[in-house]
């Protein structure tokens, strides 16, 4: 029984350090990162506070106990199922968006990410119905499992030049896709639907998509699995 007691209180200051470390910050939560550094992550909090936001914009740099801190993450469902949100802005200063952080958010029309992103977490943007378009940043070489599957209105996808990989489901339900742009001229790695796999893309999208490629690449394209999954005759090199 003293073992227990003492198992007990032990969770309990480990959990009470946890929740210590969370602190607000006008309308957003926070956690510290590295404290030499001076960097944060707007963090979920199990109040829920964000749920009628239905604008956010996140800053830079906040200021906290007479101390600036730089912004460099999202937590992982930080703003997840925050359906009234409508208007999103990130900061420069972004590195990474964690995993679910923005999923279901089924109102936000279009999301702008900033240069500085280097990782964006597996269904970080999953279920977000209404968001129409998306331009990945050059420093994001892979795209997770299901990050911006059933997106049911996402049209268009622009890939970097730095783009190595799409993981399986990547895209996944995203039936209004028309138009992807790869600026990468090595055609980036995907999943074939199969029954290991859902694929990268949505099978069915495939004959409604029209993919622009860097000039010289379409070959590359039309021999690798790109060819596989969409119309050749659809994989058109960029002037």
């Amino acid at each position: 029984m003293k073992k227990i007691i003492l198992l007990t209180g032990f969770l309990f200051l480990v959990l009470g350090t946890v929740v210590a470390d969370s602190f607000k910050v006008g309308e957003l939560f926070y956690e510290i990162i590295d404290p030499k550094g001076k960097t944060v992550r707007v963090v979920f909090h199990h109040t829920r506070p964000y749920d009628n936001l239905t604008k956010v914009e996140i800053p830079s740099q906040i200021k906290y106990e007479g101390k600036k801190y730089t912004v460099i993450e999202i937590g992982d469902r930080a703003f997840s199922l925050c359906d009234m949100l409508q208007e999103l802005t990130l900061p420069p200063t972004l590195q990474k968006i964690g995993f679910k952080s923005f999923s279901k958010c089924a109102s936000l029309p279009m999301v702008i990410l900033p240069a500085s992103l280097e990782e964006i977490g597996e269904l970080a943007f999953e279920k977000c119905i209404s968001l129409q378009s998306i331009d990945i940043p050059q420093k994001v070489t892979k795209i997770r499992p299901f990050t911006f599957s059933f997106c049911a209105e996402l049209a268009t996808i622009i890939l970097p030049a730095a783009c190595v990989e799409l993981e399986d489901g990547a895209f996944w339900e995203c039936r209004s896709l028309t138009k992807i742009t790869s600026f990468a001229v090595e055609p980036p790695a995907m999943a074939l639907p199969s029954k290991q796999n859902n694929g990268s893309f949505f099978k069915q999208t495939a004959t409604q998509c029209t993919v622009f490629v860097p000039k010289n690449s379409k070959t590359k394209y039309a021999e690798s699995d790109w060819g596989k999954m969409f119309d050749v005759e659809k994989i058109v090199e960029s002037n």
